[in-house]
């Protein structure tokens, strides 16, 4: 819990109303249901002493958990209820918008989901879909090959442009050069034995962990034949 006002996290209706401005910046605030709504994240902001809890909680019909002991804990709640009925009106502004924000997700299951994955973010760039998206939300696989997108994506200085330009390409045959990060997620997608070899060190590796695992077996099961 914060111990001062200057250390109250963001609320829920705080973050929304800033993730919204930033995102679009065509946003008509003198709107009638835009300005209550500024009116009201004004009032969260502006909430410092008790007087004004007491106040808003007789007026709003807030009733602050018991467990709230200090005054920062029953400023704090005071903030939470007023952002959380906030939140809905603030999600019937976003569902009201002229265009509505999508997402990209993409579910896990490990290597083959990514590979899969990988296959979907290609035909999306060659159908000129890929840059449309304005959140991308991945588990496991998918976030394997999410976060090889955003490192791709990051080393062209944010230019997705580019990125999708690259990942559209069809080779005309198999002896063309693919872009390098491609390649890299080719070289590197058997993430246990990374470099083949008999002189490799990952395939050391590989057997040192393997024999090691043995010998632990043997240690448990060898006694008690």
């Amino acid at each position: 819990m914060p111990s001062s006002q200057s250390e109250f996290p963001l609320t829920l209706a705080e973050v929304l109303f800033d993730e919204l401005k930033s995102t679009r910046p065509d946003l008509a605030e003198t709107q009638p249901n835009i300005v209550t709504v500024k009116a009201k994240l004004a009032e969260i902001q502006d909430l410092r002493t008790e007087e004004q809890v007491a106040q808003i909680c007789q007026r709003e019909g807030i009733e602050i958990e018991p467990t709230a002991e200090t005054a920062s804990e029953r400023i704090w709640d005071c903030k939470y209820e007023l952002s959380k009925r906030l939140v809905p009106d603030l999600y019937t502004i976003i569902r009201e918008l002229p265009q509505m924000r999508s997402a990209l997700c993409l579910s896990g299951g490990g290597v083959r989901s990514a590979i899969f994955n990988l296959g979907i973010l290609q035909g999306l760039a060659r159908c000129g879909l890929l840059d449309k998206f304005d959140y991308l939300s991945t588990v496991s696989g998918g976030g394997f090959i999410a976060s090889w997108l955003s490192a791709w994506i990051h080393r062209e200085n944010g230019n997705v442009n580019t990125v999708v330009t690259q990942l559209a390409k069809t080779p005309d045959n198999p002896l063309e050069t693919e872009p390098t990060p491609l390649y890299n997620l080719r070289v590197y997608a058997n993430y246990l034995t990374p470099r083949k070899g008999l002189l490799s060190v990952d395939t050391w590796t590989l057997i040192a962990i393997y024999l090691r695992n043995l010998v632990l077996n043997w240690m448990v099961f060898v006694p008690v034949i």
